[in-house]
């Protein structure tokens, strides 16, 4: 019951803290900056650009674990210490 109940207040917190800078945007009445004519044309771009970034991303992965690619360095070493840190 402890459990549900400090679940319970965390989604709570949650939503009370995604909701307070709406409320305060309501209460400020306007943007301090305006969005510039290309807005729509910029946030494209970007938006475009971070799916190309993880797309290169998730096909490099692929092909790694695909042709079991492995560096040795990233190994512990195996000195006099016998493994042991």
């Amino acid at each position: 019951m402890i459990r549900m109940s400090r679940r319970l207040s965390a989604a709570l917190a949650a939503v009370v803290g995604l909701a307070l800078p709406a409320a305060a945007a309501a209460a400020e009445g306007g943007r301090a900056l305006e969005r510039p004519g290309d807005w729509t044309q910029v946030m494209v771009i970007t938006g475009l650009s971070v799916i190309a970034l993880f797309l290169v991303a998730s096909i490099g992965r692929l092909y790694q674990m695909r042709r079991s690619l492995h560096w040795r360095f990233q190994d512990p070493d195996d000195g006099d210490h016998g493994g042991a840190h």
